[in-house]
C-alpha cells in the first residue's frame, strides 16, 4: 500500500514556493523561513534548546544509540539529517560517536555548520547520485527521510548502497502506512483544496510490506535482511544487515 502525500507549510512560506512540489529550493526556504519544525536557528543556544524539546526526537536516539553501541559502531554516517534534531541527540547520548551528517542542499549544511558544533562532519551528499564508499562508514542512518523518493527509486537506492559496499542500515519511515492513515492523508489534501490552501506534494507513504520488498532491492532478491524491528510512534526502526 502507499500513496501521495502533500503537506500545508503555513500561509506565509507557500506563497513564496516556486513548484507545488517539494524539491531542493523549497528545501531551502523551508530551512531559512520555515516554522520550528523546520527552519535552523540562528544561534548555537536557541539550537541546543530547542532539539532539547524535542522529546520524540530523543527517545529515538535512544533506541538507535543502543543499536549503535550494541553492535559496537564507532563511526557513523547520517543522510538527509535536516536540521539534525536526532543527530543532536545522539551525540549527546553518545559524546565519542564519530558523526558524519549529511544533506543535499549546501544552505542546510552552511547553517547547521553555525549551530550544531558538536557534529564531527557536515557535507553535502545526494542519496540518488553519490558514491557511498566515499562516506567511509560503518553504519548508515536513513531517519524519516522515506517520503522522498518514489518506490522504485528507493529499490535502486538500496541496490546501489548493496553494490557500494554498505553494510549495515538504520532506516526509520516517517511513518508505516495503514488503512487508517491513508484515508486521512487523502481527506486531508481534499479539505485543503476546498479550502483554497495550496498544499505541497512531498513524496510518497509506504506501507511495511512495500519497505519489506525496498530492502530486497530492485530486482526483489535478498540483498538487506531485517535484523531487528524497534516499534515506535506511528513508524518503526529497522536494523539491515547486508546478506
Amino acid at each position: 500500500m502507499r500513496c501521495k502525500h502533500y503537506f500545508y507549510f503555513g500561509e506565509n512560506v507557500q506563497r513564496k514556493m516556486e513548484s507545488d512540489t517539494l524539491g531542493c529550493k523549497s528545501w531551502e526556504l523551508l530551512r531559512e523561513e520555515g516554522d520550528e519544525d523546520f527552519s535552523i536557528e540562528k544561534s548555537v543556544e536557541q539550537y541546543r534548546e530547542n532539539c532539547g524539546k524535542a522529546v520524540g526526537y530523543g527517545q529515538s536516539a535512544k533506541f538507535i544509540s543502543n543499536l549503535l553501541k550494541k553492535y559496537k559502531y564507532n563511526r557513523v554516517a547520517s543522510l538527509g539529517i535536516g536540521k539534525g534534531v536526532l543527530e543532536w541527540h545522539l551525540k549527546k547520548n553518545n559524546p565519542e560517536l564519530y558523526l558524519i551528517g549529511t544533506d543535499y542542499t549546501e544552505s542546510a549544511i552552511r547553517s547547521l555548520q553555525n549551530v550544531f558544533t558538536e557534529c564531527d562532519r557536515l557535507e553535502v551528499f545526494d542519496i540518488k547520485k553519490d558514491n557511498f564508499k566515499k562516506l567511509n562508514t560503518d553504519c548508515v542512518i536513513m531517519y524519516r527521510v522515506s517520503t522522498e523518493f518514489d518506490y522504485k527509486e528507493w529499490c535502486d537506492i538500496f541496490t546501489k548502497m548493496y553494490e557500494d559496499g554498505i553494510k549495515n542500515i538504520i532506516f526509520v519511515p516517517t511513518e508505516l502506512l495503514n488503512l487508517k492513515l491513508f484515508v486521512f492523508e487523502k481527506l486531508r489534501h481534499i479539505r485543503n483544496v476546498l479550502l483554497g490552501k495550496k498544499d505541497t506534494f512531498c513524496g510518497y507513504m509506504y506501507s511495511e510490506s512495500d519497505f519489506k520488498k525496498m530492502f530486497s532491492g530492485e530486482n526483489r532478491r535478498l540483498q538487506y535482511k531485517i535484523g531487528e524491528v524497534i516499534p515506535i510512534y506511528r513508524s518503526a526502526i529497522y536494523y539491515l544487515d547486508h546478506s
